[in-house]
């Protein structure tokens, strides 16, 4: 006859089981919250990523290409007289620069009628002037003036067909344009001192028109 199965000892078999099967579920819902979480981790820094390229993207972006401004070639015409007028040699190439310049920091095609108005004109200038000084022949040749409109209207997304005719109704415009009574830029050496004082202040005065423009 077999001896009756020791009670203490099943009791101690199922709390062993017990136990065991505790820390499996612990272990199950600890990998679980884990993957859980890396994944909310991954989705979530991958959809940050994505608005920072869009945002990025959409900075990046260059304001699409509006019509030619006529208004805007004007003023670039009626600048230019005005320094023109002034006789302060290399005042004009100072205005160019520094229009297209601007336009380097915050492109706007307004603006960029404006500068190949002025350059326009400066261009028939340099064609029909007396006594131009040799840099603003080199500055303002024809198609090194048009050189300079056609890389900042491309770069700007202008096809390079409507680049080339929009550059051409700024010259005819010019054409059209009234020049000073006496086109002239280039200034005899200076003698004294009010000579002087009179070119610096044209310089300033290119300086300040596209200060005020911007």
């Amino acid at each position: 006859m077999s001896p009756p199965p020791d009670k203490n000892a099943n009791r101690f078999g199922w709390i062993l089981a017990g136990i065991a099967g505790i820390g499996i579920i612990v272990w199950i819902s600890n990998s679980s919250n884990t993957t859980t979480s890396a994944t909310t981790t991954t989705s979530s820094n991958s959809a940050v990523g994505l608005e920072d390229a869009e945002a990025s993207l959409s900075a990046a972006a260059p304001a699409p290409p509006t019509p030619l401004d006529i208004s805007a070639a004007q003023r670039g015409y009626a600048q230019f007289r005005r320094l023109s007028t002034l006789g302060a040699d290399g005042s004009a190439q100072i205005y160019s620069r520094n229009c297209y310049d601007a336009l380097g920091k915050a492109f706007d095609w307004h603006q960029l009628d404006r500068c190949g108005g002025f350059d326009a004109l400066a261009s028939r200038w340099t064609d029909e002037g007396d006594n131009v000084d040799s840099d603003a022949l080199t500055y303002f040749q024809s198609e090194t003036a048009a050189t300079r409109y056609l890389q900042a209207a491309s770069a700007n997304g202008l096809p390079a067909t409507d680049a080339d005719q929009r550059w051409a109704k700024l010259q005819v415009m010019a054409q059209k344009a009234r020049l000073s009574t006496a086109p002239k830029i280039v200034v005899e050496p200076i003698d004294n001192e009010t000579e002087g004082d009179t070119t610096l202040n044209a310089l300033s005065e290119a300086v300040t028109l596209n200060s005020t423009e911007n």
